[in-house]
């Protein structure tokens, strides 16, 4: 994340399940490491809500169901 702000259209970017478990880890340490960012997840803000209600759970199912598969 080049300038540090999470970006709803960036959760529907075509992304392998490695790819999303990065983009999703890199994200969470990014809302983690900046106080503004926490303060307006914890009180489940847009975009934030997005990604930890859906985008967070979702990677981890795809990266349990099809995390070692390679892309077609």
């Amino acid at each position: 994340m080049a300038d540090n702000t999470i970006k709803r259209d960036d959760f529907t970017i075509l992304r392998t399940p490695a790819e999303l478990a990065t983009y999703v880890s890199e994200t969470y340490e990014v809302i983690a490491s900046v106080r503004e960012f926490r303060q307006t997840a914890r009180l489940r803000r847009e975009p934030y809500k997005t990604f930890i209600e859906e985008l967070m759970p979702f990677s981890h199912f795809c990266t349990w169901r099809y995390g070692e598969q390679k892309e077609k």
